[in-house]
């Protein structure tokens, strides 16, 4: 099977859970991180900021991190995790290792209290012996998740592909997703614990005949199963955002096959449980750039200035090619208290219609400002909560073909990045370290304003219909409109920029060398 295959076979998980096992599956297959030019992760990117209107690029606080569509931010400032690398496609191979096998031993599934609110998860053979309930084969087929029951209200989040379902009426924002990993080839009781943090709540119980443990977290999606299949060789694992009641995830696994596809792949490559275990927790740390001189900045323009863009495109003789021959000028930003300056879009989202109030106005962002607990002895502390208004902040951008090559599926992309200008030093802008206090080290917001991706686009194009421009012909401009929700208080700090490689949690290379975009107010 192909790794792209494979890729689409893997339900999607929480953006917590994927970043546990990203570093160490790179481990395990050797692979390099990709650059903005690889088409895959172009798309994957594109479609992650059409569909995933608030992600962010900067690290989660420890117990809150967010779904795909989630609006609550949350910042520490000082790392940056990887979820842009093709790793998390690579896992889906790994962790879809798993059999059918007969005559298995009993196998049960144990949770030990670390501390205050950790639990730490394993599973083996009710043998007093301790010792391990035997090998699996060396080559296993891969099953996918069949699901057979949908609570009232929620859909699959694609519908050939189930395995991530969410509530109509609150799509991307919780619901369930599941995931599993191939169990090791020996285990004991003793060995391959799993820690989990920030858990107020657990308990062993059985599902469908299958042994399971249920936490009950600190975290946007608070609540998480581990089910053991020992007759397909995996654990699955469950996680139910916070719009979805215990009993329904219940009923959804106790609904839930997974089904042989024919294909096989080897114990050998598969990403286990032990695996996962060791990993969790232990994601690379990557210094961010905080901080850029005069001279880094030497580079920014200003409203109505062209300049020029690396980008990747599609040409009538090969697909996915480099390009310089794009130029981008903003013309326009406009500040509103409404969505009125949407129009009537296609492409208006919720995360946008959720942030106004009846009368279409945009409502105030309450921001929590938080002390990250350790999530064995303590949890996560609100120091602070302050009502913040927002503005919605729409940037016409008009990008020309200066080549002599038609371009089509061109990429294209958007960020607001936080800049604070002290003398000859420019640093990222931060609301949880901006008054230099020690109270707190990260912020929750509970509507959209804030710096990251765009929230809107009017040009979609592309396999996956998000941010690419179907076709640009030598000479030919083509106007861009996107748009995003700010902070009131935080439009004096606000940057575009529009790179590929775009982040609003640190500078970046390619971002200093373009150039950003000065569009404070």
């Amino acid at each position: 099977m192909r790794l792209e295959n494979m890729k689409e076979e893997f339900p999607k998980m929480p953006d917590d859970i994927r970043e546990m096992i990203e570093n160490e599956v790179a481990r395990q297959i050797k692979i390099e991180r990709p650059d903005f030019t690889s088409k895959r992760l172009n798309d994957s990117i594109a479609s992650d900021n059409s569909t995933t209107a608030n992600s962010r690029t900067t690290t989660d606080c420890p117990t809150n991190a967010d779904h795909r569509r989630s609006i609550n931010r949350h910042r520490s400032a000082r790392r940056l995790s990887a979820r842009k690398i093709t790793a998390a496609a690579i896992a889906s191979v790994m962790v879809l290792g798993s059999t059918v096998f007969a005559g298995t031993e009993l196998y049960r599934i144990y949770k030990e209290k670390v501390g205050n609110y950790g639990v730490e998860t394993s599973f083996g053979t009710d043998s007093t012996s301790g010792s391990a309930y035997g090998k699996a084969p060396d080559e296993l087929p891969v099953v996918k998740i069949t699901n057979n029951y949908l609570p009232e209200g929620m859909v699959f989040a694609d519908n050939e592909k189930p395995g991530t379902m969410f509530y109509e009426s609150n799509p991307y924002k919780g619901g369930i997703s599941m995931a599993y990993v191939t169990m090791d080839d020996t285990t004991t009781q003793n060995s391959l614990k799993l820690l989990d943090t920030n858990v107020t709540y657990s308990e062993e119980l059985t599902i469908a005949g299958h042994d399971a443990v249920y936490l009950k977290r600190e975290a946007a999606f608070d609540k998480v199963f581990y089910v053991v299949y020992p007759e397909v060789w995996c654990v699955l694992q469950v996680y139910a955002g916070q719009d979805t009641t215990k009993e329904e995830a219940v009923r959804v696994i106790e609904n839930t096959e997974l089904v042989p596809t024919g294909e096989v792949y080897k114990l050998a490559d598969a990403y286990t449980w032990s695996d996962f275990a060791a990993s969790k927790g232990e994601g690379e740390s990557i210094p961010l750039q905080l901080t850029a001189s005069k001279d880094d900045m030497q580079n920014t323009h200003r409203i109505g200035e062209s300049f020029h863009i690396n980008t990747v495109a599609d040409t009538a003789e090969k697909e996915l090619v480099e390009t310089k021959d794009i130029t981008a000028t903003v013309t326009n930003v406009q500040v509103a208290d409404d969505l009125s300056l949407l129009g009537d879009s296609e492409y208006i989202d919720t995360l946008l219609t959720d942030a106004a109030g009846a009368d279409g106005r945009l409502l105030p962002n309450t921001i929590q400002y938080i002390k990250s607990g350790n999530g064995i002895d303590t949890l996560d502390e609100i120091i602070q909560t302050e009502e913040v208004a927002q503005k919605l902040v729409d940037v016409t951008v008009e990008y020309t073909n200066t080549g002599n090559t038609e371009l089509r599926n061109v990429l294209f992309m958007g960020f607001f990045t936080g800049i604070e200008e002290n003398g000859d030093t420019f640093s990222i802008y931060d609301r949880a370290s901006h008054d230099g206090t020690k109270e707190w080290d990260c912020v929750s917001c509970t509507s959209a304003g804030g710096f990251g991706e765009m929230q809107f686009y009017d040009t979609h194009a592309g396999e996956r219909k998000n941010n690419y421009i179907s076709v640009i012909k030598p000479g030919e401009t083509i106007t861009v409109h996107m748009a995003q929700i700010i902070n009131e208080d935080e439009l004096k700090y606000m940057y575009l920029d529009l790179s590929p490689s775009s982040a609003d949690s640190q500078f970046t290379e390619q971002a200093l060398a373009q150039g950003y975009v000065d569009i404070r107010q």
